[in-house]
């Protein structure tokens, strides 16, 4: 997926298709950063989850990526956007299921194909 992480602005955006071998490696270094970002966060931070689609594996390491942010959520702002394809009810319901399990201000988006609406 594309991964973006500024810290000085307090943007971290996850987009794309998140499939790989090993989830737990390859989410390693952001969660490392998300670990040190904790310990001096920006006053705000906004937070997009954009998946087209992602594995099992990387279900688990976006379970660690959350709770980290909502321990950030404890000193500062945290808003997180999870946006879905209209239509693909199992991201949407991972959106909502995220939203009931972290206490986070999560706000479920649709995005709407341009081609559908002609």
């Amino acid at each position: 997926p594309e991964i973006f992480l500024d810290s000085k602005d307090g943007i971290i955006r996850f987009k794309g298709k998140s499939i790989p071998e090993n989830a737990v490696s390859f989410y390693k270094p952001i969660i490392d950063w998300l670990n040190i970002y904790k310990e001096n966060p920006s006053d705000q931070t906004k937070v997009s989850f954009e998946f087209d689609y992602y594995n099992t594996a990387t279900d688990r390491q976006l379970v660690k990526i959350l709770l980290i942010l909502e321990e950030i959520s404890k000193n500062s702002i945290v808003d997180v956007d999870w946006f879905y394809n209209s239509g693909d009810i199992s991201m949407l319901n991972d959106g909502k299921k995220f939203k009931e399990l972290i206490d986070l201000n999560v706000e479920i988006i649709e995005l709407v194909d341009e081609d559908d609406n002609e």
